[in-house]
C-alpha cells in the first residue's frame, strides 16, 4: 500500500496492471463534451488550496468508490460544479480514475488552472498546447513514458508524474514556474543527468523521487541536496540546512565548476540581453532598474541571508512568497508602462506624417515655382541669345528687370509658405507636447500606484518576517529546541543568542528594502519626466534649425539667381559679346 501524490492510498503492484487490464477488457473513455462539463470545478471551491506551508503532495483526487455510490444514488459523479461555470471561464478539471486512454478535446478550456488526470491509462502526454494558464497537473498513476507535450504551460508551478512509465528527467524546459515536481515511482535509473537538469528551475521548492531504480544508490539523496539548491522538500520531508551543508562538502569539488560554468553563462546571457530588442524597449520605458529590482533588494542583503537559516525554514517561504508577488507587481507595472511607451510611439509617428505629408505638399510647390521661373529666365536668355547682334540698351533691360522682379516674388512666396510651415509645425509640435504631457502623467500614476504596493508588500514581508524571528526566539528558549541546537547554522545561533542583533538584522533588511525601492520609483520618475522634457526642447530645437535652414537657402537661391541675373546683363551688354 502506497500513497498517490494527492494523498490516496492504492495498492503499489496494482497501479499498472490494474490499468493494463482496464484497457485490455474496458472501452477507453472519450473526453466528449457531456463528461467534460460533469467535471468541471471551481478551484475556489476548494477547501485546501496547494501551499508549501501545508504538505506538498496531499491533495486529493476523486476516488471511484465515492463516484461509485454517489451514481448509485442518482447523482453524477462529480456534481459539485455550478451551473455558472462554463468551457470559457472554468478553472478546474478533474478526470481522475476515468479509463482515459487519449487527452483530447481540451481547446475550449483556456481558463483552466488545475487539471487532474491521474489513475488512468494515458501513454502520452499530448492535447495540453492550448492551456497556456495552467499552473497546477496532476498525470500520477498512467503508462505514460517520456515526459513530452508541457512546451506551452510556461506558468506550470505543481507537477506530478508518480507512478508512470518514465526513464529519463526531460521535457520540461519551458516550465520556467515550476515549484513542485513528484516523479516517484517511475523507472530512472540514472539520477545525476536529471538532477543537473532539474537545477536550471530556480522555483523548484519541493520534489518527489522515492521509488526510482537509482534509489538504491546511497548516495543519490545527498546529491540531490548539494545540487537543487533552493530545495525546501524532498520526497515530502522537509531538508535540514545541516544536510545541506554536508551534501554540499561532499560535492564542493564538482560544484564549484559548475557554478563557476552557470556565472560565464549568466554573463553570456547578459550581454546578449544588452543587445536584445526586450532589453532596449525596457530601456525605453525606464523600466531596466524596476527590471532589476529584485536581485538589487536581495543580492547582497547579508541581513535577510542571516534570517533566511532561522530555524523551521519559514522565512524561505515568505521570500519566496514575497518574490512572487513582487514579480506580479512588476510585470504588472511593465505591461501598463509598455502600453504606455505604444502609445508615446504611436502619437510619435501621428506627427511625424503629418509633418512629413505637409513638408511633402510645400516642397512639391516650390519645386513648382522655381522650375516655372527657371523655365522662363531660359527662355529670356535664349531670346536675348539670338537676338544679341541687334540688341539695344532698352531691350535688355525689358528682359532682365522682369525676371528681377519675378526672383523678388517668388523669395517673398517662398518665405511666406516656410512661415506657413512653421507655424504649422509649431503648432503640431504644441499638439504632441499636450498628447505626450498626458501620456507621461498617466505613466507618473502608474509608477506611483505599483511602488506603493511594492512599499506595502515590503512592510508586510518585514512584518512576517519579524513575527517569524519572533516566535523563533520563543521556541528557542524550550529546552526541546535548545537541544537540536547543532541542527542550526552559526548565523541561526549567533542571531537566536541575541536578541538585539535578530531584530536589528530583520530593521536593517527592511531598511535597506525600502531604501532601494524608494530610490527605483525616484529614478523612474526621474527619467519619465527628463525623457519628456527633452523631448520638448529637442523638438523645439530641430524646428528652430530646419526653419533657420530653410530661411538661409532661399536667400542663397535668390542672391545666387540675382547674381545670375547681373552677370547675364553684364555679358549681353559686352561689346565683346
Amino acid at each position: 500500500m502506497t500513497r498517490t501524490s494527492n494523498g490516496t492510498e492504492v495498492l503499489e503492484h496494482s497501479g499498472t496492471s490494474l490499468r493494463m487490464r482496464k484497457k485490455d477488457t474496458i472501452e477507453p473513455t472519450v473526453l466528449d463534451v457531456e463528461l467534460l462539463r460533469e467535471s468541471l470545478f471551481d478551484v475556489q471551491d476548494e477547501k485546501k488550496p496547494l501551499s508549501l506551508t501545508t504538505i506538498p503532495g496531499s491533495h486529493k483526487p476523486s476516488s471511484p468508490f465515492k463516484d461509485a455510490k454517489r451514481k448509485h444514488a442518482g447523482v453524477k459523479a462529480v456534481s459539485t460544479t455550478s451551473s455558472a461555470i462554463t468551457f470559457a471561464n472554468a478553472s478546474g478539471l478533474r478526470l481522475s480514475f476515468r479509463n482515459i486512454l487519449n487527452i483530447e478535446n481540451l481547446t475550449g478550456l483556456t481558463s483552466l488552472v488545475k487539471l487532474q488526470l491521474d489513475n488512468n491509462i494515458i501513454h502520452e502526454i499530448r492535447g495540453l498546447d492550448t492551456l497556456v494558464n495552467l499552473t497546477w497537473l496532476d498525470l500520477s498513476y498512467n503508462n505514460i513514458r517520456k515526459i513530452s507535450g508541457l512546451d506551452n504551460l510556461t506558468k506550470l508551478a505543481d507537477l506530478s508524474l508518480k507512478n508512470n512509465q518514465i526513464t529519463i528527467i526531460e521535457g520540461m524546459d519551458n516550465l520556467v514556474n515550476l515549484n513542485v515536481l513528484s516523479i516517484g515511482n517511475n523507472q530512472i535509473r540514472e539520477y545525476q543527468k536529471g538532477i543537473a537538469y532539474l537545477r536550471r528551475f530556480k522555483h523548484l521548492r519541493a520534489v518527489s523521487l522515492a521509488g526510482n531504480p537509482f534509489c538504491s544508490d546511497i548516495d543519490w539523496q545527498a546529491h540531490v541536496l548539494a545540487y537543487l539548491r533552493n530545495l525546501m522538500f524532498l520526497d515530502w520531508v522537509r531538508i535540514k540546512d545541516s544536510d545541506v551543508t554536508a551534501a554540499r562538502e561532499q560535492y564542493q569539488v564538482e560544484l564549484r565548476e559548475i557554478e563557476e560554468k552557470e556565472r560565464i553563462e549568466d554573463s553570456q546571457q547578459d550581454a546578449q540581453q544588452l543587445e536584445s530588442g526586450e532589453y532596449q524597449r525596457l530601456l525605453k520605458a525606464h523600466l531596466k532598474g524596476v527590471h532589476m529590482l529584485w536581485d538589487d533588494l536581495v543580492k547582497e542583503d547579508t541581513d535577510l541571508n542571516k534570517l533566511r537559516s532561522l530555524p523551521g525554514g519559514e522565512v524561505k517561504i515568505l521570500i519566496d512568497d514575497y518574490h512572487d508577488k513582487f514579480y506580479s507587481i512588476v510585470e504588472h507595472m511593465k505591461g501598463d508602462v509598455f502600453l504606455k511607451l505604444d502609445a508615446k510611439q504611436r502619437e510619435r509617428s501621428k506627427m511625424e506624417n503629418k509633418k512629413s505629408e505637409y513638408l511633402h505638399a510645400t516642397e512639391a510647390k516650390s519645386i513648382e515655382m522655381i522650375q516655372s521661373f527657371e523655365a522662363g529666365k531660359k527662355k529670356t536668355f535664349r531670346h536675348l541669345e539670338k537676338n544679341r547682334s541687334s540688341l539695344r540698351e532698352a531691350d535688355l533691360h525689358g528682359s532682365i528687370q522682369p525676371l528681377k522682379e519675378d526672383i523678388n516674388r517668388l523669395h517673398d512666396e517662398l518665405l511666406s509658405m516656410e512661415l506657413s510651415q512653421s507655424e504649422h509645425f509649431s503648432s503640431l509640435n504644441d499638439e504632441f507636447e499636450v498628447a505626450w504631457g498626458d501620456i507621461k502623467n498617466s505613466v507618473l500614476d502608474v509608477i506611483y500606484n505599483e511602488f506603493r504596493m511594492l512599499e506595502e508588500l515590503e512592510n508586510n514581508f518585514s512584518e512576517a518576517v519579524k513575527k517569524v524571528a519572533t516566535d523563533a526566539l520563543d521556541r528557542f528558549t524550550n529546552e526541546a529546541v535548545t537541544a537540536d541546537a547543532e541542527e542550526l547554522t552559526d548565523d541561526a545561533l549567533a542571531l537566536l543568542h541575541d536578541r538585539d542583533q535578530l531584530f536589528q538584522a530583520v530593521s536593517n533588511s527592511h531598511e535597506n528594502h525600502i531604501g532601494k525601492i524608494l530610490s527605483a520609483e525616484d529614478a523612474m520618475r526621474e527619467q519619465e519626466q527628463q525623457e519628456f522634457t527633452l523631448l520638448v526642447q529637442d523638438l523645439q530645437n530641430k524646428e528652430f534649425e530646419r526653419n533657420r535652414e530653410r530661411v538661409l537657402e532661399v536667400h542663397r537661391f535668390t542672391e545666387r539667381t540675382k547674381q545670375d541675373l547681373h552677370g547675364a546683363e553684364t555679358v549681353f551688354r559686352s561689346p565683346a559679346y
